[in-house]
């Protein structure tokens, strides 16, 4: 847990579209369809707060498969100590 606010970056891969939210708050809206899921296809800049977060995702699907990639890394991509 980060000591205290700290941005970061949420890196997602997602088949059809999906909405984020940390905390409660919109930070990833994106209405993707007919799309494979790909690790790292779309990011979003986070900002943790100090203690526990919540980060919840929700995907919808039009059709066929559906799939999550969720990553959450430093502004540069590098993995969070």
């Amino acid at each position: 847990m980060p000591r205290k606010s700290r941005r970061r970056s949420s890196w997602l891969g997602h088949d059809d579209g999906a909405r984020a939210w940390l905390n409660g708050k919109l930070v990833y809206d994106n209405e993707t369809y007919g799309e494979a899921t790909n690790a790292d296809a779309y990011f979003a800049r986070v900002k943790l707060k100090s203690g526990a977060n919540t980060f919840l995702v929700k995907v919808y699907n039009a059709s066929y498969d559906c799939g999550l990639c969720v990553r959450l890394a430093t502004t540069a991509g590098e993995p969070i100590e």
